[in-house]
């Protein structure tokens, strides 16, 4: 069993895989990010801890980041990360998606 801050950390991890999904050409930016996890998921974040958990997806190959100045950073989902997002893959660090029904 995981400790409970860790299952947290890849919740949120998928959280974000998930609103890229449904993002305009599945890219978004910090702010954008930030609103779609507290509306759909629930999920409170700053845009600095968002930026730090697109860092971690970035460097596992899930999300695509630009930065586009010292206060805005766009990620952009890969198609890897959105296998990930729909259970189509998994990634260590991320939760996989509960199948329904």
């Amino acid at each position: 069993m995981i400790p409970f801050a860790e299952y947290e950390k890849q919740n949120i991890r998928l959280c974000i895989l998930r609103v890229l999904t449904e993002a305009s050409n599945k890219t978004a930016n910090q702010s954008v990010i930030q609103i779609g996890l507290r509306s759909h998921s629930g999920v409170r974040a700053s845009r600095e801890e968002i930026v730090g958990y697109l860092d971690w997806l970035h460097q596992r190959g899930l999300v695509e980041r630009e930065e586009l100045s010292t206060s805005v950073v766009m990620a952009t989902l890969t198609a890897y990360g959105e296998d990930v997002a729909r259970g189509f893959a998994t990634a260590t660090g991320v939760e996989s998606p509960t199948k329904k029904g």
